[in-house]
């Protein structure tokens, strides 16, 4: 039989042992918690990345069909194209400042001095603002500028701002043509 000081010391051991356990799996909680919203926030950016991508080369098709043909269809179809990347650029920094907050939690609540990169991957803690300029946040605003620059070719060319009684402008893609001018024995 053990003396009682003996057990003591082995009871003080494994209640250690018992606490540094309990903190391991608080820390696996933790991580998988936080990696699951960190996923759910990348889902969502790609979500919204799509979005963009899709309804722009929807737009930019509308644009191609209705240039010179109808001024306030064109312009419309521009102003659209504005509107929806600037609301999923608002909606990308929504999710890059959720992040950031889920970030902060694990190095509030997380284990000290711990890596982050576990749950996050890299992350520039010199440069925090720079997730700011990644390619992904940046994609709306460059098609948003896209747009403001055809909105100002279709506004600075005065031969396409001034419709007909049709709402239609004087220029057309078609011209009408006499079947011999057609075939290049126009005389």
């Amino acid at each position: 039989m053990k003396p009682p000081e003996e057990k003591e010391k082995l009871a003080a051991k494994l209640r250690s042992l018992e606490v540094v356990r309990s903190r391991m799996i608080e820390k696996d909680k933790l991580a998988a918690t936080l990696r699951s919203l960190v996923q759910y926030e990348a889902k969502q950016a790609h979500r919204r990345i799509s979005w963009l991508g899709t309804l722009n080369g929807l737009l930019f098709a509308s644009l191609a069909l209705g240039w010179g043909k109808n001024f306030w269809l064109a312009f419309l179809t521009a102003c659209l194209g504005i509107v929806i990347s600037l609301l999923v650029f608002q909606g990308l920094l929504t999710g890059v400042k959720s992040c950031k907050r889920i970030r902060k939690r694990w190095l509030d609540f997380g284990p000290e001095g711990e890596d982050p990169t576990e749950v996050f991957g890299s992350y520039p803690d010199d440069r925090p603002k720079s997730v700011y300029r990644a390619p992904e946040v940046l994609m709306p605003l460059i098609f948003a500028w896209a747009w403001i620059g055809i909105l100002l070719i279709m506004l600075l060319e005065p031969s396409k701002k001034e419709p007909n009684g049709t709402g239609q402008t004087n220029r057309s893609p078609v011209s009408i043509m006499s079947p011999t001018s057609f075939a290049g024995t126009n005389q």
